[in-house]
């Protein structure tokens, strides 16, 4: 029987195909498998959790707590409210990993939290480096760059190339979250459509789409934008926020050929000219 992981039959064996098609086609069989299989132990785990103990938040199993849907209150939290329980949310991961790391039981399903735990890590580290502060960011917030008032690195004062404020970051008031994209146009392009757009969903698709698949992965120093790899998802969902981003295909298309994977046509998502 074959070594490889989710394999039960060995007619299921991909390693030793040399035809692309027929690969390809048990291996997406093989990812299904073990897509059911972690969404079966979130299940589990999420029904533990509960069983527990009343007082357990069901928010402990979920990478981003979601926005809630009642009667009463039946706004949206906004993108920086959801940034601040994301923090406290990757917290409680950062502890159970840990956890399983020392006491020689690691849990191969926190990779996929991984993934995203490493986006809301690029955010926390640049708003460091803006001199910005998760407990600063309150849904009133504005921009020290578009402010009169300097900012606690005195603005933009030995900040990296990607992260100096552009002209419309210092003439439109806006939301710090927004400073923290290590691409101009990019942070160009969410400015000046004001408050016309969910930035709440926006916040949600980059760090954990509701779909449960990968929004935007984080590969290294998270100011350097060769760094960042949007999704297929992402791209074609917020064509208009990489309007003018060719690098965002450029970078996205190095870290995927990396893992075999097609490569995303800038051309047939959005017109990049």
């Amino acid at each position: 029987m074959s070594s490889q992981p989710r394999i039960c039959q060995p007619d299921n064996d991909w390693t030793a195909i040399t035809d692309p098609a027929l690969r390809k086609k048990l291996q997406n069989k093989l990812n299904q498998r073990a897509l059911r299989a972690r969404k079966r132990h979130e299940r589990q785990t999420a029904k533990a959790l509960k069983s527990t103990s009343k007082n357990d938040s069901p928010r402990y199993a979920l990478i981003l707590p979601r926005p809630r849907h009642t009667v009463q209150k039946p706004q949206q939290p906004s993108a920086s409210t959801l940034l601040s329980e994301t923090v406290e949310t990757m917290a409680c991961f950062h502890a159970a990993a840990r956890e399983r790391y020392y006491a020689a039981d690691p849990c191969l399903d926190h990779l996929f939290t991984l993934s995203k735990f490493n986006v809301l890590r690029a955010f926390v580290d640049n708003m460091s480096t803006l001199g910005l502060t998760i407990e600063a960011m309150d849904d009133d917030a504005l921009s020290p760059f578009s402010t009169a008032m300097p900012g606690p690195r005195g603005r933009d004062s030995g900040l990296p190339s990607s992260l100096l404020p552009t002209p419309i970051q210092r003439s439109t008031p806006h939301h710090p979250w927004l400073d923290c994209f290590p691409f101009p146009q990019m942070r160009d392009n969410l400015i000046g459509v004001a408050e016309s757009f969910d930035d709440c969903e926006l916040c949600v698709d980059v760090v954990d789409p509701t779909s449960g698949d990968i929004g935007v992965l984080v590969w290294g120093d998270p100011w350097l934008p060769q760094n960042w790899e949007f999704s297929e998802l992402f791209v074609r969902k917020w064509a208009w926020v990489i309007q003018g981003c060719p690098e965002v295909f450029v970078y996205s298309n190095h870290w995927r050929g990396k893992r075999g994977l097609e490569e995303l046509n800038a051309g047939s998502v959005i017109d990049v000219s």
